[in-house]
């Protein structure tokens, strides 16, 4: 037979175990990490390229014989 637990034992309240604090902390983290993601992809739209601008590999540049409309620097 198991023996009776202490009444200290038994009045003890789920917030004071750490597994409780990892089951429900957890995802509740996850939640708002979630969140913050979407509001981070809603806020900051991504800009669409200019069309005389070439994809070579990786690098998106313009072409050699696009028009220059950025002020020249002296």
């Amino acid at each position: 037979m198991a023996k009776p637990e202490s009444p200290e034992q038994a009045s003890k309240p789920a917030l004071r175990y750490p597994l409780v604090w990892l089951v429900f902390g957890i995802p509740a983290a996850t939640v708002v990490a979630g969140i913050f993601t979407i509001w981070i992809a809603v806020t900051s739209a991504d800009r669409p390229i200019p069309e005389h601008y070439e994809k070579r590999g990786l690098a998106v540049s313009l072409p050699e014989n696009a028009p220059n409309k950025t002020p020249a620097t002296h």
